[in-house]
């Protein structure tokens, strides 16, 4: 990524829950210590709910430690001194809080001794405006004095603002890197480079049908986490009934394994949905919601909703036959987000956590509710 090699430069990674952005961050991780494999070290850290800047900074500490730890008992020695510094700096600063000029320092005396690229993943789980705001601070005085040290940040948002705030100035420091929905091109070809990957390490040819290709790209509704999920099913599925081709049949068979292995938050957020109330119409609802007509950011309107909810059940359904149920999703437990734009009285929605859309149609293809899609 071009961004990691300008000093200067740091790379914000956003997009949808689901899509793709950590598996991003490994490759730019991968491409990173290839460069200068001898002199470069990549230190991750994992943003908790609700961290705040010095916290972050604490756990990128122990995770630089350990990077040093694993380098050649010479290498360790030469870093020693350097290491206990910077310890002093993050860890005992003079203050309660760190500010972006401690950190700056400390990774200027890094940068002095290695090249290191930090990866923030999930940032978007840090607690408020404040934290992002040091960040801001930081990245201006990185930028600034041009100290050799790349950021890369990644989180959940719709745009870079909702990530970073403070400082408009630090946008020409910065590369911006959305991370869209994957094409249904894109998530079968996942598909079939898996089973060809498979075939090669395991002896055994296994292959898919360009219609089972096409109908794990269709339910999975451009995420890969839904691809890599149904697709392993599918696989696992034709090997122990001795095929070597999956087919769309296979892929149907195996959804009851893949809602088994779902992940159990996502799981449980559909039970609650629609167990939640006393209500049977509630179900068809929720489908209606995951089939409706959305806009490049997953958000869709009642209207949206009706007119899948008539093409599903065969009768007419306008926009107050759904209102209720919608508005129901979007209170606590909140599964649906709302959002009226500025100057407009239409409310649009989406799924607060996106994946719960493939998983619906899953559900509903696993159940017969749904026939095909």
């Amino acid at each position: 990524m071009t961004g990691l090699q300008e000093v200067g430069q740091h790379v914000v990674v956003y997009g949808e829950r689901g899509v793709g952005k950590t598996s991003l961050s490994y490759i730019a991780r991968a491409l990173f210590l290839a460069d200068q494999p001898n002199t470069s070290i990549v230190v991750r850290v994992q943003c908790a709910e609700g961290d705040s800047f010095t916290a972050v900074w604490g756990h990128f500490f122990r995770a630089f430690r350990q990077q040093v730890e694993k380098m050649d008992k010479e290498s360790r020695t030469a870093l020693d001194d350097l290491v206990q510094r910077v310890e002093t700096i993050l860890l005992y600063p003079d203050s309660d809080d760190l500010s972006a000029y401690d950190v700056a320092d400390s990774l200027a005396l890094i940068s002095d001794h290695l090249r290191v690229l930090v990866i923030l993943d999930e940032f978007d789980r840090l607690g408020g405006w404040q934290a992002t705001l040091a960040f801001s601070d930081l990245i201006k005085s990185l930028s600034d004095d041009l100290i050799p040290i790349s950021l890369m940040i990644v989180g959940v948002a719709d745009d870079i603002d909702g990530l970073i705030r403070g400082h408009q100035s630090i946008v020409r420091n910065i590369r911006q890197v959305a991370m869209p929905r994957m094409s249904s091109a894109e998530l079968a070809s996942i598909l079939t480079g898996g089973y060809d990957a498979y075939s090669k390490k395991s002896g055994d040819s296994l292959s898919c049908d360009t219609a089972a290709a096409n109908s794990v790209a269709n339910i999975s509704q451009g995420f890969p986490y839904y691809t890599h999920l149904l697709g392993g099913a599918a696989g696992a599925a034709a090997v122990k009934s001795g095929k070597d081709l999956v087919t769309r049949e296979t892929v149907f068979m195996a959804m009851v394994r893949a809602v088994d292995d779902t992940s159990h938050a996502i799981r449980s957020s559909y039970t609650e949905a629609v167990t939640a109330r006393a209500d049977a119409r509630l179900v068809p609802t929720l489908l209606a919601c995951a089939l409706a007509t959305n806009d490049e950011l997953g958000f869709f309107s009642s209207t949206d909703v009706a007119q899948a909810l008539t093409k599903q059940t065969g009768s007419k359904r306008g926009p107050g036959h759904v209102n209720t149920h919608l508005k129901r999703f979007a209170s606590e437990p909140i599964w649906l987000l709302e959002e009226r734009r500025h100057g407009e009285r239409r409310i649009r929605y989406r799924f607060r956590d996106p994946l719960m859309r493939p998983f619906i149609l899953i559900k509903a293809l696993e159940s017969g509710a749904l026939k095909d899609i």
